[in-house]
Formats: C-alpha cells, sequence, structure tokens
C-alpha cells in the first residue's frame, strides 16, 4: 500500500461517528440520598412526628375535665356546711359501790355539720359544756370533730372528744378532777329522718385517780375509762330529738345516764 492510500485511510476513519452506547451496557445511575429514619427513644419523638420548630412551643397536654378529681377541688369548695345548736338535758346515777347518788345534767352544743360532695364522707365538729347538779356540783366540757363515710341507710363516724370534767359531793369524790379524751365510734342505722344510733367510746385520762384497774371489775371494758351508749333519732326540717341510754366504767364504779337533745 502507497504512502497516500495509507493517510486517507486514517482521514476517513477520523471523520466516522462513534458506535451508539448499548443501554444495557451503560451504567447504572446513582441513586438519589434516601432519607434517613432514626428509631426513637423512649420519650423521644415518635417515628412520623415532626419535631418541634425551635421557637415553638411544644404541645401541651390536655387539662383534666371539669368535675375531674376530687383531690384537684380545694377542699372548703367541695363542703356543704350547717351549723346547729342544741340543748342538753339528762339525769345520771353514780353507782359507787356502797355509795350512790343522781345528778341532773344540763348544758348546750354548738358545732357545725358538713358533707363532702366530691365523696361519700360526712362529719360534725362541736363544742358542748354542761353542769352537774346533785348534791354536789360538777362540770363536764367537750370539744370533739368526728368524721366516717355514710350511705342512704347507714353512717359511721370516729375521731377525738378532748374534755374535762369532775363532780364532788360533800367530802365523796365520784368523778376525780381530770381532762382526758374518749375516742368516739358511733354508727347509725336508718333513714335520715328515723335512725338508731350506737357506739362505744374507750377512754385516755391524766389523773391516774381516774383510771379504771380492769382487773379488780368485771365489767367489759378497755383504755382508762369505757362507756357505750344506744339511742334513737328523728330528724326533721324544723327540729330533732335524740333519745340516748349511756353506761360509762369509771374507776369508782359505773355511771348510768338516760340523756335528750333537742335541736334547731
Amino acid at each position: 500500500m502507497s504512502l497516500l492510500a495509507l493517510l486517507g485511510s486514517l482521514v476517513a476513519f477520523a471523520q466516522d461517528p462513534a458506535p451508539a452506547e448499548d443501554p444495557a451496557e451503560a451504567p447504572a445511575e446513582k441513586p438519589a440520598d434516601a432519607p434517613v429514619v432514626r428509631i426513637p427513644a423512649d420519650g423521644d419523638t415518635p417515628v412520623g412526628e415532626p419535631t418541634p420548630a425551635e421557637g415553638e412551643d411544644a404541645e401541651l397536654p390536655p387539662l383534666p375535665p371539669e368535675g375531674g378529681l376530687a383531690a384537684e377541688i380545694p377542699l372548703l369548695e367541695r363542703l356543704d356546711w350547717a351549723p346547729y345548736w342544741e340543748p342538753i338535758a339528762g339525769y345520771q346515777i353514780y353507782n359507787a359501790g356502797r355509795f350512790g347518788t343522781s345528778v341532773f345534767l344540763v348544758g348546750a352544743m354548738v358545732g357545725v355539720r358538713y358533707d363532702d360532695r366530691e365523696s361519700p364522707l360526712v362529719g360534725r365538729t362541736r363544742v358542748a359544756a354542761s353542769a352537774l347538779l346533785g348534791g354536789g356540783l360538777g362540770v363536764d366540757a367537750r370539744v370533739g370533730s368526728f368524721l366516717g363515710p355514710a350511705g342512704k341507710y347507714w353512717s359511721v363516724q370516729a375521731g377525738p372528744d378532748f374534755f374535762y370534767n369532775r363532780y364532788i359531793e360533800g367530802n365523796l369524790s365520784f368523778l376525780p378532777p381530770s381532762p382526758g379524751m374518749d375516742m368516739v365510734v358511733r354508727a347509725t342505722l336508718g333513714p335520715d329522718q328515723v335512725y338508731v344510733l350506737g357506739g362505744v367510746s374507750p377512754a385516755i385520762l391524766l389523773s391516774p385517780d381516774r383510771r379504771v384497774d380492769w382487773e379488780r371489775t368485771d365489767r367489759f371494758g378497755f383504755g382508762h375509762e369505757f362507756e357505750w351508749y344506744v339511742g334513737g333519732v328523728i330528724d326533721t326540717d324544723v327540729f330533732s330529738f335524740a333519745l340516748t341510754w349511756r353506761e360509762r366504767t369509771i374507776s369508782t364504779g359505773v355511771i348510768q345516764s338516760v340523756s335528750f337533745t333537742v335541736g334547731i
């Protein structure tokens, strides 16, 4: 082949178009970066929910519905209050072995009854004072507060009743002076208008002379003194009337009493 023919072949090769690429042999395109999904830790933002933007407040939990938990309502706003006062009258018999006497009891009490609209609790707080009139002179003063559950035809209340009392007749001290506290447990049965009641009251006394030695008596009881009582109540919108029988074991014997109150 001559030199001129070789140069012509090179020129023709340079002018031919490049062969088309086979799509099957073309390299695959690099896919776009996919979003990264993060598995949240406990308490973290759940997957699929956007994190609050900077400067925005996170969504606050909803407020409890009106009339929700009773603990969120101030106690005084939950209570229905009803003041009351009652005169007290009664007759007591002191049986102290070879000696005995009887006294009239005259006094009054004033207080307030209340019930919780958000729970079955009802209660009362009262102050009472009575004079013991017989062959001698005595006094019984009390401050107590009682609370407990109540249903439609029953109730149970308990609480402390702080007192000071004494009764002395001549040189006989039937009830030596002493402050103390009755732990009252009282139950009622029946509708609000007419019901029966009963209870017990073991006592704690500061004066050692007033404390019962239970090993020397055949009466049932515990504490420094012990009282049980039963009674009945009529309670209307106009007035209330209660009649109660009580027996109290004391260091010198036993006190048996019948008392009535008229409430307004």
